[in-house]
């Protein structure tokens, strides 16, 4: 019984509910841009897997609270080849960022 209750909690945890994700360190190498606002970013890492449709990209929208600035941030780190630490949560096609953090 405690094997069954134990399966059981791990296959929730980890498939039927996308949880918010960090990344590991990485940097962007290429942005692809719409003009609905929604930027594809590619890494030279791996974006944490929310079972999307789409694994080997995030999308940010502008759209979103903080999308703009999230932007800046992605293209400041791309433009000056910085690491990067992404946050992802739920699915945009892709896995869609919700949080930036740059590093030296």
């Amino acid at each position: 019984m405690r094997i069954l209750i134990f399966m059981i909690v791990i296959l929730i945890s980890n498939s039927a509910f996308s949880a918010a994700t960090n990344s590991a360190r990485m940097k962007v190498t290429s942005i692809e841009s719409r003009e609905s606002g929604q930027h594809d970013i590619y890494f030279d890492g791996v974006v944490p897997d929310q079972g999307c449709s789409l694994s080997d990209r995030a999308i940010l929208d502008e759209s979103l609270t903080g999308g703009k600035s999230m932007f800046s941030v992605l293209l400041a780190a791309f433009m000056s080849e910085k690491g990067l630490v992404i946050r992802v949560n739920g699915c945009l096609s892709a896995p869609k960022i919700i949080k930036v953090q740059v590093y030296q």
